[in-house]
């Protein structure tokens, strides 16, 4: 899988580290979309773009998100805390920022240039005690043992 992921509910980390398909795109965002609706309170979904620009999503794979967020509105309304994205290239935020301005989603955003900020982030707006260095620490772990 092209996503290494990182399940504690309530929060749900996915990190690209290939090339994402459709296919692949829509296997994550029914994985987050269990955790939020199985979670006993509302929850964060961190989406690492990673640090290598070949193998992003596709026009597909966005349109299928897009098709997604408005599938699920009702559950990310009510069951969706915010969504951080960190991009590390200073274009993609920018252009990600620009189209929540045309439409903004149901639910908070942040788009950051780490992991480590988005995770941060993510954990204030649901007022966690869980440790970003220990989620990090275990998502890097799995992203090793994943690409190994």
């Amino acid at each position: 899988m092209p996503f290494v992921i990182l399940q504690k509910p309530p929060v749900f980390i996915a990190r690209r580290v290939g090339f994402v398909s459709p296919e692949d795109m829509s296997d994550m965002l029914e994985r987050a979309r269990i955790v939020l609706a199985t979670s006993d309170e509302p929850g964060v979904l961190v989406y690492d773009a990673g640090v290598d620009a070949v193998g992003r999503p596709d026009a597909r794979s966005r349109r299928l998100t897009a098709a997604w967020m408005e599938k699920h509105e009702a559950l990310l309304q009510q069951r969706c805390a915010g969504v951080d994205f960190a991009f590390p290239n200073a274009v993609s935020r920018g252009v990600l920022t620009a189209i929540f301005w045309l439409k903004a989603p149901p639910f908070p955003t942040g788009v950051h240039n780490s992991g480590r900020a988005a995770v941060d982030n993510a954990l204030r707006r649901i007022r966690s005690k869980l440790s970003p260095d220990d989620l990090l620490a275990e998502l890097n772990r799995n992203e090793q043992r994943a690409t190994g």
